[in-house]
């Protein structure tokens, strides 16, 4: 028993150094935004982490020792826009905090994932806001102009911050058929921020992979049915659905890969399991990408499946000898 916290500990810390080659990329990608984002979600989920653990009288330092709420602040800050305005992201974070994970019992007990709870909450309540700031990339010299900007909040056109997925949507939306997907409507530059940002994450994942603090199933079911549909939507009408390439190095679809769908809590928790919760959240991404209102699906996806984990883990369950289920 003694034991556990510390290797709990271990594992969220060497999760947070993998995460680092994704957060540097994403803040040369999208600007000090993403740091500042980063920061004020730590700071606001460590002092309610350390309010509820008191209310519930565990006495015991500010920062958790397990580092749990670390790895959730950073997840919650690299999937909100950059230039998220701070009250926006307080109440993101404390749903999170408060919400999906406390009121379930905390570290352990949580049926959904708190990081993709919280973006979720916030991404129903103030999409246009949200939609908006999404991709958005500020030249900014010094990192507390980016702090101004959203502490004072900052109003960006809605066409001049359209991510890749955006504009796929939108094409798809006016059917225009074309011999290829247009990506020129929001510049190279900004398919290249994404495939960049992408590949580092797919960096840290692959470091959690073989340091054994990941399952594998659950990531390559992801990407390999992501991978897939897209395929095969590709096959079916290149004028009107991406190609696997592009699914795979857009959104957060390598974030939520290796980061948030592998969440021990919040995933399935045997062979088969894993790679149906995989495989399900890889064909929501995509459904959900062509046909939903939103242009990325993983938050979504995710939350979806959390929801479906105890029916996976039953039906997945090895049968002991003599077992009459059929």
């Amino acid at each position: 028993m003694n034991g556990r916290p510390l290797d709990v500990r271990r594992i969220m810390l060497e999760t947070l150094g993998a995460l680092v080659p994704g957060l540097l990329v994403s803040v040369w990608c999208y600007g000090w935004g993403v740091i500042c984002q980063c920061v004020l979600v730590a700071v606001v989920a460590l002092v309610l982490e350390a309010l509820v653990l008191r209310l519930r009288g565990r006495r015991g330092p500010w920062i958790p020792a397990d580092a749990s709420v670390l790895v959730l602040a950073v997840l919650l800050g690299l999937t909100l826009p950059a230039y998220t305005p701070w009250w926006i992201t307080i109440i993101a974070t404390a749903f999170a905090v408060l919400i999906a994970k406390h009121a379930f019992g905390g570290l352990g007990q949580n049926v959904f994932n708190p990081a993709m709870a919280g973006y979720a909450l916030v991404l129903v309540c103030f999409p246009a806001i949200i939609k908006s700031l999404d991709g958005q990339f500020l030249a900014l010299d010094r990192p507390w102009q980016a702090l101004r900007l959203v502490l004072r909040g900052v109003e960006i056109d809605t066409t001049s911050g359209a991510t890749v997925l955006d504009v796929l949507r939108t094409q798809r939306m006016m059917m225009l058929m074309r011999s290829e997907i247009d990506l020129s409507a929001f510049g190279f530059l900004s398919a290249a921020r994404a495939q960049w940002v992408n590949a580092a994450f797919l960096i840290g994942g692959l470091f959690l992979v073989v340091r054994g603090h990941v399952k594998w199933q659950i990531p390559v079911g992801l990407l390999g049915t992501l991978a897939l549909l897209a395929g095969a939507g590709y096959v079916y009408d290149s004028a009107r659905y991406a190609g696997a390439m592009l699914h795979l190095f857009a959104g957060a679809t390598m974030l939520g890969a290796f980061f948030i769908a592998t969440d021990p809590v919040t995933s399935a928790t045997t062979r088969r399991g894993r790679w149906l919760f995989g495989a399900g959240v890889g064909a929501l991404i995509y459904v959900m990408r062509v046909r939903g209102g939103y242009p990325d699906g993983v938050a979504f996806a995710v939350l979806f499946m959390n929801a479906l984990v105890p029916w996976l883990d039953n039906v997945t369950r090895p049968r002991t000898y003599g077992d009459s289920r059929s």
